[in-house]
């Protein structure tokens, strides 16, 4: 029964993941989006992070990028620099002149600029059949001509295409920042770990779209809180270790979690290549597919929230603790963070991910579906019971 059940979730898994084409398309993207910038701020890297990267995303993710600028160049060869600081405001007006640069540049829908705590520019690709980047002068009528060709032979398939890809970048001066790279490189190296680890992410992921558990801005959780919370659940089961007590000098906040363009995921390899756990199918010892995945939903349901998920140190945390270092240390975010409905520590940079839960009514809904999710899992033990 376990292994047929497991393989449902697999299938479940399969069918509701990030496409093998989409990702490479984001990846191309990021290749020409590094071409175009890379002539305005010299030496900058463009990287992808989050959830495309760790092959954690949903069908239509979007894609966080962060421009990270080059060693070489300092600070104030570029606007907005602040006399050897890069706040909030400095990333603004670099974002500013992002924008300008992609909507004289390209063909990019800049959609909106953001001034939040890490400020964003949000922005749409163009039809994928169109030319990204505008056309030089020499050939700009013939190439315009070209991409209007190919854009009217196929706006009759446009109702089955998925849609374009939206971007949200961010700025980093590469030191001691919150780009979101070590992070990725993190939650990658788990996920190489052990097979079950996207499988239970992303069904995870699509329960909490479906419940409407999830978006920051209405008070619920993000999807990169739920996959801490997943790790987090096989750590304390076992299944995955804490990489970041067996390998502190490959996850601290000042580590490198890219090579040029790339991420290093020969850390990855080497990790996995001294692993000892295994890839169980499902066959009913206790740790298959499906038993995780009924697991997670008890061990949430019971849980202490005024506890501290910790994925760095593999266990528990007090929130004393954890507002002591915000207010002792350099982190995001005051004491404050870490009396909000759940608490779940960010492994690199270790602030809040769930802070803007801050709605008692929308928290227990949450927990609530939880609870229910439990429930309804041990009176009918099937996937469809998740979705109700």
């Amino acid at each position: 029964m376990c292994s047929s059940r497991s393989s449902e979730v697999y299938e479940f898994f399969k069918r509701w993941r990030e496409p093998e084409e989409r990702f490479l398309e984001k990846q191309h993207l990021c290749q020409q989006l590094h071409g175009l910038l890379g002539d305005y701020f010299p030496g900058c890297s463009v990287l992808p992070f989050g959830s495309s990267m760790t092959r954690l995303a949903l069908k239509e993710a979007d894609l966080d990028v962060v421009l990270v600028l080059g060693r070489e160049a300092s600070r104030d060869r570029y606007p907005g620099s602040s006399r050897g600081t890069f706040g909030q405001a400095d990333k603004y007006q670099m974002l500013e002149r992002c924008r300008d640069i992609l909507e004289t540049e390209t063909r990019f829908h800049v959609e909106r600029l953001v001034d939040a705590t890490v400020p964003i520019l949000v922005f749409r690709q163009p039809d994928p059949h169109t030319r990204v980047l505008l056309a030089s002068s020499a050939g700009g009528a013939s190439a315009s001509a070209s991409a209007s060709a190919s854009a009217s032979a196929s706006a009759s398939s446009v109702s089955s295409r998925p849609k374009p890809v939206e971007l949200e970048l961010s700025v980093s001066d590469g030191r001691f920042s919150r780009d979101g790279t070590r992070n990725t490189l993190l939650l990658r190296c788990y996920c190489e770990l052990d097979r079950r680890v996207r499988p239970l992410v992303v069904v995870v992921k699509k329960w909490a779209v479906f419940h409407v558990l999830t978006g920051t801005r209405e008070h619920r959780l993000s999807g990169y809180s739920l996959a801490l919370m997943v790790v987090f659940y096989l750590q304390r089961c076992g299944v995955l270790p804490c990489l970041q007590e067996e390998y502190p000098e490959q996850f601290s906040p000042l580590s490198r979690a890219v090579r040029g363009q790339k991420y290093k995921l020969d850390v990855a390899e080497a990790i996995r290549a001294n692993w000892p756990g295994g890839d169980d199918d499902g066959d009913g010892d206790g740790n298959s597919l499906w038993s995780l995945l009924c697991g997670f939903f008890d061990f949430y349901a019971d849980f202490d929230f005024r506890k501290v998920i910790s994925v760095r140190k593999g266990k528990k945390l007090s929130r004393d603790s954890c507002a002591n270092y915000s207010e002792e240390c350099p982190t995001d975010g005051d004491f404050r963070q870490w009396y909000r409905e759940c608490l779940v520590e960010d492994p690199i940079f270790r602030y809040n991910v769930a802070r803007t839960t801050t709605n008692r009514d929308t928290w227990m809904r949450i927990l609530g579906t939880f609870e229910e999710t439990s429930s309804r899992l041990r009176q009918k033990p099937r996937l469809r019971s998740i979705f109700f």
